[in-house]
């Protein structure tokens, strides 16, 4: 995550850890609505973080897959499959 959160003094902290799952929830509440904060506070904890692993890692190959652009080395690429005919 590394967001900070400013204070009323123009100074800015890291979130707690309790700020940090919380955001873990809206993000997922907003991206599946059948997810509320309550729900998923009954979900155990490394369930949560393998769901979000593997979506982040879905979401990757997605868009390699669809033709968008990936970053690699710093550079950006644009990724789409070969096709059968050479000619």
């Amino acid at each position: 995550m590394g967001k900070l959160k400013k204070l009323p003094s123009g100074r800015r902290r890291p979130l707690t850890i309790y700020e940090q799952f919380f955001e873990i929830e809206v993000i997922l509440s907003e991206r599946f609505p059948a997810l509320d904060p309550f729900r998923i506070r009954t979900i155990r904890a490394r369930e949560i973080f393998l769901f979000m692993s593997r979506l982040g890692g879905y979401i990757e190959r997605d868009k390699e897959e669809n033709g968008e652009v990936v970053e690699k080395n710093g550079r950006k690429v644009i990724w789409r499959k070969a096709g059968d005919n050479w000619f």
